[in-house]
């Protein structure tokens, strides 16, 4: 019940971000495509996972791909009215920490600028959400640094867990074999490839059966 009820505030936070129009405007992760492609192996037909993937930007950069893709998010509002009928893209409101039985497992996630937006209590609960639906590596953008769009639009603060780029390293690294850098631009967002052990896969599968 906890979980719920933090679900429908996180739900109610986002749905009025995302009706200001600076905050829809200043969506990085399409910036990120190019590179986490050639990085990950990520071939025309593959399938991913776009987990908090906000307008869609993200989506649509991969779709011109070639690429099929599965947006969840938590605020059905933060969808650029364009993708609801984009080939090769495919929405379901979901909460991260809930997923489920619409999402499939694929062989690649990505989550740009989304882990830092979870409570900090929850943040393992996506985590192993991710890594039980991803079959061979993702990508993450974390910022670790706070925000001030939130407090100045909506009085809340988006960022709520604030963290050090060793610490999220740390905890990918529970999941994952990772490697990391910080942003190129400075802006104390931190990318990390991460790569799936094969035997930790398995036994996540085996144990929800």
């Amino acid at each position: 019940m906890e979980h719920a009820n933090i679900a429908d505030s996180e739900e109610s936070k986002h749905n009025k971000m995302w009706m200001v129009p600076m905050y829809r405007s200043l969506v990085f992760g399409e910036n990120y495509v190019k590179h986490v492609v050639a990085e990950l192996g990520i071939k025309k037909g593959d399938e991913v996972i776009d987990f908090g993937c906000g307008t869609g930007k993200t989506a649509k950069a991969l779709c011109k791909k070639g690429i099929s893709v599965h947006g969840i998010d938590i605020a059905e509002n933060a969808l650029n009215e364009e993708m609801h009928s984009k080939e090769l893209f495919y929405f379901s409101k979901q909460c991260l920490w809930q997923l489920n039985s619409k999402v499939l497992d694929v062989d690649y996630a990505i989550c740009t600028n989304v882990m830092e937006q979870i409570p900090e209590k929850l943040v393992h609960a996506v985590l192993y959400q991710i890594a039980k639906k991803t079959l061979k590596a993702g990508f993450f953008a974390i910022c670790t640094e706070q925000e001030a769009l939130g407090p100045k639009h909506i009085n809340q603060q988006l960022n709520v867990t604030v963290r050090s780029g060793r610490w999220w390293a740390d905890q990918l690294e529970r999941y994952w074999d990772i490697t990391f850098a910080e942003d190129v631009n400075n802006l104390r967002t931190y990318l990390y490839y991460v790569k799936v052990r094969k035997e930790d896969n398995a036994e996540w599968k085996q144990r929800d059966r």
